[in-house]
């Protein structure tokens, strides 16, 4: 995940979000998880992730920027 691509993007397209904005996001995701039912949380993961797979070393994730940047939205209001 490049979250300085999405402040950049978001900047572009509105200068008011900035890297505070998304952090504190991102902190209201975190403590509002687990208040989500598993169906909205299977949709919020959806939107988030692209593609999850096994290595020899752990985990690969592959995250959906845009999807990101729309959860961001959603909850920096």
């Amino acid at each position: 995940m490049n979250i300085n691509r999405i402040i950049e993007s978001d900047k572009a397209s509105s200068p008011e979000i900035l890297k505070e904005n998304i952090v504190s996001a991102l902190n209201n995701l975190t403590e509002v998880w687990s208040f989500l039912y598993p169906s909205e949380q299977q949709k919020v993961s959806k939107m988030l992730l692209d593609e999850v797979s096994l290595a020899d070393n752990g985990i690969n994730v592959k995250m959906n920027l845009e999807g990101f940047d729309r959860v961001l939205r959603e909850i920096a209001r």
